[in-house]
């Protein structure tokens, strides 16, 4: 099959284990940008890259790029693409815009509304009747990134973000993205060697994520919509091939993942999940206190995300990391532990961290740090 060009994305900071994970599917990377890995791939490659990726956002497909010095010039070079080619008449869209660098447009939704008014037209010019705009379940999801005055319009293969991965299916309070937790994981360099440890789980993302990689299953396996379903017979056909490929027999192991939390929601929210996936059987869930964790008395690896409350003051901020730092290092002394939080809370921990990362989160200047505690 051809091979053509494709946008992976993810959040910064984990551009480097994208790219990784896209050579263990044997897909070649062509550049690793800020937010964003290129590579190359046959239809195959791409909707296997949407199943198995556990690090990336959205699969882009870039059909134009163009150069724009105001919404006029823009609203031309849209029209001119042939967008039928990818959607009905009687079908429905959404629009996702995003921008980097210098440029001279300041409104982001006046820029969405010309890409729309571009595409309709289009439509009522060559077929007599246009499609809807739908932002939730578009049946073609466009993106259209800006940087320094240059458009690249790309269909959006994935639809919805990668991170619905179709196992969390009970709601919970704030909690931590699929992406990022996936991420968070593979940057710690666990492979199931010894225990992993969240002592603080919530709904057990960060376990869930380090489950679905320590049995190689594929991260969007459970997921039932992506927009390249929507392009024909031939990609459907194509999607359960690929599927059928990729679901492997799970082989029988140890319990090596633990998950306590105060809250009995959380205890609740994290067992549904885990049964959703198969993976109970592997995880053992305790409803306890970080200040009542009995002494592990073996090599473990601890990853959390601690929650944080910025109107906390000074004081209460240190006598929360303080909690945290004696409990752990009383409990799992000498092991590596791995704290997720934004940086003014790094700030009370009273050591150098081993390693650092700093990723963003959804707009927080956070880091994932290694303490010996």
């Amino acid at each position: 099959m051809k091979h053509e060009r494709y946008i992976a994305q993810t959040y910064l900071g984990l551009e480097k284990i994208l790219a990784q994970e896209l050579r263990q599917i044997n897909l070649k990377v062509i550049e690793i940008r800020k937010r964003a890995v290129l590579f190359d791939a046959d239809i195959e490659g791409m909707i296997q890259a949407n199943l198995s990726l556990q690090t990336a956002l959205h699969i882009l497909k870039p059909i134009a790029t163009f150069k724009a010095q105001n919404s006029d010039q823009l609203y031309k070079q849209i029209k001119k693409i042939s967008w039928e080619q990818w959607l009905k008449s009687e079908g429905t869209f959404s629009i996702r815009i995003t921008h980097t660098g210098a440029h001279t447009f300041n409104n982001t939704l006046y820029l969405r509304h010309r890409v729309k008014d571009g595409i309709v037209d289009r439509f009522r010019n060559q077929i007599g009747n246009r499609p809807s705009v739908d932002r939730d379940h578009p049946d073609c999801a466009i993106a259209v990134h800006l940087h320094q005055n240059q458009f690249t319009c790309s269909l959006d293969t994935s639809g919805g973000s990668l991170h619905k991965r179709g196992y969390r299916t009970e709601p919970f309070n704030a909690p931590l993205n699929e992406v990022l937790a996936a991420g968070l994981v593979k940057l710690t360099h666990w492979k199931g060697e010894m225990p992993l440890i969240d002592p603080m789980c919530g709904s057990g993302t960060i376990l869930i994520e380090a489950a679905l990689q320590q049995f190689h299953i594929p991260a969007n396996i459970q997921r039932k919509n992506f927009s390249y379903l929507n392009w024909g017979e031939m990609y459907k056909n194509i999607n359960n091939m690929v599927k059928k490929r990729l679901k492997k027999e799970r082989h029988a192991t140890k319990r090596i993942l633990y998950g306590y939390d105060h809250s009995k929601e959380a205890m609740n929210t994290s067992i549904t999940h885990f049964k959703n996936i198969n993976l109970i059987q592997y995880l053992t869930l305790q409803q306890r206190e970080i200040t009542q964790h009995k002494i592990f008395n073996k090599p473990v690896t601890l990853l959390f995300n601690p929650p944080y409350n910025h109107r906390l003051k000074i004081k209460e901020k240190r006598a929360f990391i303080d909690t945290i730092q004696n409990s752990i290092s009383r409990a799992y002394p000498h092991n590596k532990t791995w704290i997720f939080a934004p940086k003014d809370i790094h700030e009370f921990i009273q050591r150098d961290p081993l390693q650092s990362f700093s990723i963003s989160n959804g707009g927080l200047d956070t880091v994932l740090n290694c303490y010996r505690v």
